[in-house]
């Protein structure tokens, strides 16, 4: 040990009485501060503008371009120019005839000199520190766990690019070929990942190789195994490389032994980095205090209770925009990997898949041909993309031809995951654990009736109903957990295990036979969603059933010089109470609505789900041409301010099951104009139908720093430290070294 100390101590000695590791210092302190000012700069600017960033921490250090990512992504400009003198410089001065011929060993000299190379990252490292130091002044809550994941990955980084640039070095006596040799090592490396994507071998190889794949974790907090050990191999590897090529350089030996030596080592690195890559013998730890990467409780529960191992097919059309497919294409499994990775973590055994197929092109060219450009453009092998034909023997697809979608499989269950017509698209942990919850539990279905003009399925006008199956839109039923269908009484009958009946302002009275068979469904204790507009009367025989009829007029809100028919309605605490689902004083909005009275003759308990407030609420008699018009209170027309329920919650035993039913004086706040204000009001109330199975609430990771503390003011003396003070001591102090040298 004391020779390797020895040695690296000689080696440091030598770097730094060379302007080269100053020049690299200085270099990298002002690249770093100009990165992590300036992001601290663009922060303070938004909120000078009124903007806020929920993450502040998350935009400076952890987002795609932020201090990590471009420190790491600069990294390979600095290795090649400290590693190309530690073994070329002896090679081309002779000394490494001494070296080999004295009693060190080989592995000695290579860890003397990878050790030096250790230290001087270890500097590198401190010069982030002290960046990261003025985030704890800067940011509230600042996450220290996440700052050192992040600096332990890029000091990782480090030590595996100086391990491979200690082996270039030790191929030639020029340093400036060793340089260039590192920096061609590094893109090979690096690029890897980008190149023969279609062979699943040389895929699964490649992504273990490239050393960029295996960092972003350590910048979001994750602590993998995996990344672990391929950093420790991959600097094994090279350091081993490295003692081969000086034992050869010292002995002789045919081309057929060195070749083998060679490839013992590098088999048992691929075969031990296979070994430790296996999701079954991996372990992590989420540094980050809010535990950002690490998936709910309640979702690791979820996968615990699949009846088997996990199977997840990616389904893309080639003939809609790439950006819709791209995922499916199997030269993306790497990315669809890096998707599933945070579920993969408890569930090793998923198996993940993709599939490109056509189906329903546009109408310029027949759907092959489409196909065929299509893969062309995009150099997709052509026999890759199935046909229609050949598709559905896999999956039903039915409206989802035009989006990308996963099929779950597990245990003899299927369900089906989306991407959404969203910004940002992809589902988040809520909707893909909805998605594996259906393959342990039945779905819970909502029937909506039909056959008497009521607010249908198929309706795409602004009072219909579309919107609730509309899958391109996160928050419906169906994408939620839910199964959501057209009910004909005249053709079929009601289920009773139905999560609820909807009954949305039928137009016509309900025929003698569709009337007796809702009421049975009532008696038998059938949970129930009772929806009118005022005035009526289709609806009013059921209401009757339930102690229930609509009032007179029109509520009206006072909203100033805002249009007034439409009314924010508040949960009343009683409603919460019972429907624990929904919050005290959240609001859905209804437009056209009336008020109901009640009885309890039925037998059933009745809550008032919300209540209007008289002081800025009135009831109206007046013809209110449309939702956009402004109306005022008049006491002479017959304005009337109102304190009544305009949404019932009833509830009662029946056959040892509670009967849940809500009516409500609007049919609109289902409709595809109101319906995604009321979105998260309408998920609420489904749960309650469900018996709390769906939807789950699964609350988003926040991130614990709100907010950054420091003025511009600030930023410009931090900038005059860390830009201007802090290279001006290191020019300095070098200068001062290479002086004392020269006078030795």
């Amino acid at each position: 040990m004391k020779t390797i100390i020895k040695i690296a101590r000689t080696e440091l000695s030598i770097l730094f009485f060379s302007p080269v590791a100053w020049f690299l210092l200085i270099v990298f302190t002002l690249q770093a501060g100009l990165k992590y000012l300036g992001n601290f700069d663009t922060v303070q600017t938004m909120y000078q503008g009124g903007e806020r960033l929920p993450a502040p921490l998350t935009y400076c250090i952890l987002s795609y371009y932020s201090f990590f990512s471009s420190v790491g992504d600069n990294l390979y400009l600095y290795i090649p120019l400290l590693t190309m003198g530690l073994i070329s410089r002896e090679i081309s001065s002779g000394t490494i005839k001494l070296l080999l011929s004295s009693p060190i060993k080989l592995w000695e000299i290579t860890l003397g000199k990878y050790l030096a190379m250790m230290v001087y990252g270890l500097l590198l490292i401190g010069i982030l520190q002290l960046f990261l130091i003025m985030g704890l002044f800067s940011i509230s809550s600042f996450d220290t766990g996440l700052a050192i994941s992040g600096l332990l990955g890029l000091y990782l980084l480090i030590c595996g690019y100086a391990a491979i640039g200690l082996f270039i070095s030790s191929l030639t006596s020029y340093q400036v070929v060793a340089a260039i040799g590192t920096f061609g090592a590094f893109a090979a490396i690096s690029y890897v990942g980008d190149i023969w994507q279609g062979s699943s071998f040389f895929r699964a190889v490649s992504y273990f190789l490239q050393l960029s794949a295996h960092t972003p974790s350590f910048f979001k907090g994750l602590i993998s195994s995996q990344d672990i050990f391929y950093f420790i191999l991959i600097i094994l590897l090279f350091l081993s490389l490295t003692v081969l090529r000086l034992l050869f350089s010292r002995q002789s030996a045919p081309l057929w032994k060195r070749v083998m030596n060679y490839s013992i080592v590098v088999s048992v690195f691929l075969l031990t980095g296979y070994v430790t890559s296996n999701p079954y013998l991996s372990f992590y730890a989420d540094w980050s205090a809010d535990k950002r990467n690490t998936i709910s409780l309640e979702s690791q529960e979820i996968l615990k209770k699949l009846p088997g191992p996990l199977s997840i097919t990616a389904y893309g059309n080639v003939v809609t925009n790439h950006w819709v497919w791209d995922g499916a294409d199997p030269r993306n499994a790497n990315q669809s990997r890096a998707f599933w990775a945070p579920y993969m973590r408890f569930k090793p055994d998923i198996d993940l898949n993709q599939v490109l197929y056509y189906d329903k092109a546009v109408p310029v060219g027949t759907e092959r041909e489409i196909a065929s450009r299509a893969a062309s453009t995009y150099s997709v092998p052509r026999d890759q993309v199935l046909s229609p034909m050949a598709v559905r023997k896999q999956i039903t697809l039915n409206d989802d031809t035009d989006r990308f979608v996963w099929e779950l499989q597990s245990g003899g269950r299927k369900a089906i995951l989306r991407k959404y017509n969203d910004l940002l698209p992809d589902p988040t942990e809520k909707e893909i654990m909805a998605a594996i919850k259906r393959l342990t539990v039945d779905a819970p279905k909502i029937a909506v009736l039909t056959g008497h003009k009521e607010r249908a399925l198929d309706n795409q006008k602004s009072d219909g109903y579309s919107s609730l199956i509309d899958l391109g839109i996160r928050n419906v039923p169906g994408n939620q957990g839910f199964d959501i269908v057209e009910l004909d009484l005249s053709t079929q009958t009601i289920d009773q295990d139905l999560a609820t009946l909807v009954v949305a302002d039928p137009q016509l009275p309900l025929d003698t036979a569709s009337l007796s068979k809702i009421k049975a469904y009532i008696n038998n204790g059938g949970n129930l969603l009772m929806a009118a507009e005022p005035g009526n009367l289709a609806i009013q025989p059921l209401l009757r059933e339930l102690g229930v009829q609509l009032d007179d007029g029109v509520l009206i809100q006072e909203n100033g010089n805002e249009a007034n028919r439409i009314v924010a309605a508040s949960v009343s605490r009683g409603a919460a109470d019972l429907i624990s689902s929904l919050n005290n004083g959240s609001r859905f909005i209804v437009a056209g609505a009336t008020t109901l009275s009640y009885t309890t003759s039925k037998g059933f308990a009745v809550c008032p789900l919300a209540v209007t407030d008289g002081s800025d609420t009135w009831k109206t008699k007046k013809q209110i041409k449309s939702d956009t018009e402004i109306t005022t209170f008049d006491s002479l027309a017959g304005d009337q301010k109102v304190d009544r329920a305009l949404a019932l919650a009833l509830t009662r035993n029946v056959r040892n099951k509670a009967q849940k039913i809500l009516v409500f004086g609007d049919a609109d706040f289902l409709g595809n104009t109101e319906r995604e204000a009321n979105g998260n009001f309408i998920l609420g109330v489904l749960k309650w139908y469900s018996g709390g199975t769906f939807p789950l609430e699964i609350k988003p990771q926040n991130s614990l720093d709100r907010d950054v503390l420091v003025t511009k003011r600030d930023l410009l003396v931090m900038s005059w430290l860390y830009i201007g003070v802090l290279p001006a001591l290191l020019l300095l102090s070098g200068t001062l070294l290479l002086l004392k040298r020269r006078r030795m």
